[in-house]
Order: structure tokens, then C-alpha cells, then sequence
């Protein structure tokens, strides 16, 4: 491959059609599922409803998709199009940091490439959650503090920057820190890395300008946490019922010492984040990211490094301190940028030595086979047959599509009967119900499933109706069959089923 610029352009060009189509593919089809159904709710209820009981999804997140509820799309298009726009925006500006840290020849490339079909990044894209806008700010907040400070490698031919260039970068900076506090939760921790790091490292040698867009930046973000903090965060981090629901992942009531959690945590950190990153390829990625972490220009190491590390130690730190969650890897996603740039330098310095000659086109061509594999795995996922499994959940698509159930229920139940809506039906069928079913027996998240289950089918006396997700019908129909009570598949959809329920010694609908 050569590597003048309108090949490079291509290879750029390529990947950002590839970021787009693997996540924009068939959108509009997928329903929101069990998690995302109760935030577009909340989207479309009274903002108060968002902070006025804590709620673990950031209030400024929810006031800005309200914003997109006047564009001519559907729901499901127009609530994730935040997402979508973050995700899209973490893959052009993550080659873009790459070159700014120093990285040259194809390394800024691979990232890019690495970025566009990772399922870690590609699935927060298609979500009505924050989490992908953590991996966004940790990208964004880091690269305008290189523009910032001066640190940031020129691109190969260009001009230095002039004066309005950091006056640029403060304003933009200090109107992100602003807004992070209330968009997103996991940012916190690459931002304070990249705080800490400019007044260790960068003040000193800082120009004038520089130091008063950086003790500006500060002082916004600070008081914007602060407010955050007092008037949402704190509520939310002490929530009773999230911190039971996340009791087996916490460390305050755990038993062991203070050292014990500490090296637990960062365990749980390193393993949970490389694992949900690169998923089966993990072994593959691991010795990649050491290579690049040796073989990265030493002008721009010291702080990915840093960045790295400091996220780590900040957020096993808040975890120890019972205010963050390490358990799954969506909560860690603002880690998974400084792991694919590593991956990526560790990529392009192996092709270095086995194929000195096309090194570029090895590495480049190995990147894009990934993103081509993953890209193509996730779409085939989205296509029917469809069928959830909670081993893939957060990989690949989630769909709870209650929506034909409802229609098929409208037609068969009859005035009078029971309908029954388990836990995790419970959310989309708020969300989609439309009116219909007023009377129907829902457990939600207040309710113990297994006990509303039996409550509901010990009561039943004739025939009646439930709608259950295929993750607990398993769960569902155990107590039913405990009771006597009988199930019949009347209707089903991608992930769900409409069962027509007898109670003991009432005879079955042939």
C-alpha cells in the first residue's frame, strides 16, 4: 500500500463507512428492550421525574434526547441518536488523538479501523444510555489538552498553529467539563486523569494563555461536579435498591481486608475491561497492547500511560469507596480507547518486523479484517431468525419486541381475563401498551419475580395470559408448573412470547 495521502484518505474513508453501516444497519427495527424501554420513558415524561427520585441515568443525558423528540423519526431512531452521533464521532477523533500523542505511519489508521467495528463501541452507538459518550470525553478532553498546552504532534506538512488555536481548545474544553457531570457518569474518571496530568506535567512549561484556559477548565468542571453532585450524583450513588440489586459486585459489605478489595478491584478492572474490549481475542490483544505500550513515540507515551493507569487507579478507588461499580464492561467503556490506540501501535510495530517492506498494508489489512468480522457478526445478529442469549448481552443487539405480542393479545384475550406482564416484559410493555391491558398484573421493579409469579398463578382460576422474556421463561414456567398451572405458546416475537395460561385441572385450548 503506499502511504501518500489520498490512499490514506480511502483507507479513512473506508472505515467511517463501516463505522456508520454497522451502526446505523436496522435501527429503526430494534425495538427498545428491557433497559433501554424505562429511559425512554423517562424521555418522555416530566424532566423532574429524571432527579425528582434518583435514577441511574444522567438527568442532562435525558434533557437533551428530549430535544430529539421534535424530529420528524421514529422513537427508536431519533432517542438514540445522541449515541449514535458520540459513537460515530469517538471513531474520527480517536485517529486524531493517535496522531496527536505522536503516533505515525498507519497506527492512527488501525485505530480508526479497530474503533469502527469493535462490538464494545459499535453496541453503545445503538442504545439510549451514556455509556458511549464516556468513551467520547475520554477522548475529546485528552486531545483538546494536547491542542491546549501545545503538545500535540503536528500532522506530517502542517503549519503551527496560530494564536486563536488554544483559545479554540479552552473554549471548546471548558464547555465539554461543563456538560460531562450531567451527560455522562464513567467520565469522570478519564477527565480527572487528564486534569491531574496537566498540572503535574504541562503547567510549568504552559504559556500564559494556556494556564488561564487550564485553571478555567478546572474550575468549571469542579463546580459543575459539585452541583451535579449535590443535586443528582449523590442520590444516585446511594440509590437502596441499586445498591441491592449490585450488592454481589460491591465491596462495602464484602469480607476481607481493605487490601483484599484493592487487589480484587483492579483485577476485576484489567480483566473485565480487555475481555469486553476485544472479547474472544483478548490473548490476541493483550501481548498487542504491551508491544505498543513499548513501542509508542516516547513524545506522547508517558501521558497515554498515564491516562491508562490513572482512569484504573481512580476508579477502583470509587469503587472501594462504594460510589462506582466495577462488574460490567459498559461501566468501564471510558477505558476502551487507550486500549485500542496500544493495540493499534502494537499492531503497526509486528508488522514493522515480520513484512518491513508493507508493513502499513499488513497492518492496515489485519485491522479492517477485525472490524470487517465483527461488523458483519453483529449485523447477521440483528437478521431472523434473532434469539437473545445472556452471554452476548451488551455485544450484540438485545430485542424484547413486545410489540406484535400486544396486537396478538389484543385479538385473543378475551374481556375479563388475567394478563399477567413479568419483570422484564414490564418496561416494554409501559413503554408500548398504548392504553391496552389496563387491568394486567405487572412486576415491576419493586416486585420479587419468582413470588409474583407464584402469587399471580396460584390466583388464577380459569384462563389467563402472560408475557415473558426468553430469558426468564425458564424461571416463569417452573412456577407456574409448581402450581399446577398449565402454559401454551399462543404468539411470539424476537425475544418474547405471549403464553396462554390454564390454572390447576382447567383444560387446555387445542
Amino acid at each position: 500500500m503506499h502511504s501518500g495521502p489520498t490512499h490514506r484518505g480511502l483507507w479513512l474513508f473506508a472505515a467511517l463507512a463501516l463505522a456508520v453501516v454497522v451502526r446505523g444497519a436496522l435501527l429503526a427495527e430494534k425495538p427498545f428492550w428491557r433497559d433501554e424501554a424505562w429511559v425512554a420513558i423517562l424521555v418522555e415524561a416530566p424532566l423532574q421525574d429524571s432527579y425528582a427520585r434518583p435514577r441511574a441515568v444522567p438527568v442532562g443525558f435525558v434533557a437533551v434526547t428530549k430535544l430529539t423528540r421534535a424530529l420528524p423519526l421514529s422513537p427508536e431512531v431519533a432517542y438514540r441518536l445522541l449515541p449514535l452521533l458520540g459513537g460515530l464521532l469517538s471513531v474520527l477523533l480517536l485517529g486524531a488523538l493517535a496522531r496527536a500523542l505522536g503516533a505515525a505511519g498507519s497506527i492512527p489508521l488501525v485505530a480508526v479501523w479497530l474503533a469502527a467495528g469493535t462490538p464494545a463501541l459499535v453496541y453503545y452507538s445503538r442504545e439510549i444510555k451514556s455509556y458511549g459518550l464516556d468513551a467520547l470525553l475520554a477522548i475529546a478532553v485528552p486531545l483538546l489538552a494536547l491542542h491546549l498546552f501545545g503538545r500535540a504532534a503536528p500532522p506530517p506538512g502542517a503549519t503551527p498553529p496560530g494564536r486563536a488555536a488554544p483559545a479554540a481548545s479552552g473554549a471548546v474544553l471548558v464547555a465539554l467539563l461543563v456538560l460531562a457531570p450531567w451527560i455522562t457518569f464513567g467520565s469522570l474518571f478519564p477527565i480527572a486523569a487528564t486534569l491531574a496530568w496537566g498540572w503535574l506535567a504541562w503547567w510549568r512549561g504552559a504559556t500564559p494563555a494556556a494556564r488561564r484556559w487550564w485553571l478555567a477548565a478546572t474550575a468549571a468542571y469542579g463546580a459543575s461536579f459539585a452541583v451535579a453532585y449535590r443535586f443528582t450524583l449523590s442520590a444516585q450513588s446511594t440509590n437502596p435498591s441499586l445498591r441491592e440489586w449490585w450488592k454481589p459486585q460491591r465491596f462495602a459489605d464484602a469480607p476481607g481486608s481493605l487490601l483484599d478489595h484493592a487487589v480484587e478491584a483492579s483485577w476485576r478492572y484489567a480483566s473485565v475491561l480487555v475481555e469486553f474490549t476485544f472479547h474472544e481475542l483478548w490473548w490476541l490483544a493483550l501481548p498487542l497492547m504491551l508491544l505498543g505500550a513499548y513501542a509508542w513515540p516516547r513524545r506522547g507515551r508517558a501521558f497515554l500511560l498515564w491516562s491508562l493507569v490513572a482512569c484504573a487507579a481512580a476508579t477502583v478507588a470509587a469503587a472501594l469507596a462504594d460510589r462506582y461499580l466495577i462488574a460490567q464492561g459498559r461501566l468501564l467503556l471510558f477505558g476502551v480507547p487507550a486500549l485500542l490506540l496500544l493495540a493499534a501501535a502494537g499492531l503497526d510495530a509486528l508488522a514493522r518486523r515480520l513484512w518491513p517492506a508493507r508493513a502499513a498494508t499488513l497492518a492496515l489489512g489485519v485491522a479492517a479484517l477485525f472490524a470487517l468480522g465483527w461488523s458483519a457478526a453483529g449485523i447477521a445478529h440483528r437478521l431472523p431468525p434473532q434469539h437473545n442469549d445472556v452471554e452476548t448481552y451488551f455485544r450484540y443487539d438485545i430485542l424484547h419486541d413486545i410489540t406484535p405480542l400486544l396486537d396478538a393479545a389484543t385479538r385473543l384475550v378475551s374481556a375479563g381475563e388475567p394478563v399477567y406482564i413479568s419483570e422484564y416484559s414490564s418496561r416494554p410493555f409501559a413503554y408500548y401498551r398504548d392504553g391496552r391491558f389496563p387491568d394486567a398484573t405487572i412486576c415491576d421493579w419493586t416486585c420479587v419475580p419468582h413470588l409474583s409469579a407464584q402469587e399471580w398463578g396460584g390466583s388464577l382460576s380459569g384462563r389467563g395470559w402472560a408475557f415473558v422474556v426468553d430469558d426468564e421463561s425458564a424461571m416463569v414456567a417452573n412456577e407456574f408448573r409448581k402450581l399446577g398451572v398449565t402454559v401454551t405458546p399462543a404468539a411470539t416475537a424476537r425475544g418474547m412470547a405471549l403464553w396462554e395460561v390454564r390454572g390447576a385441572g382447567e383444560p387446555v385450548s387445542e
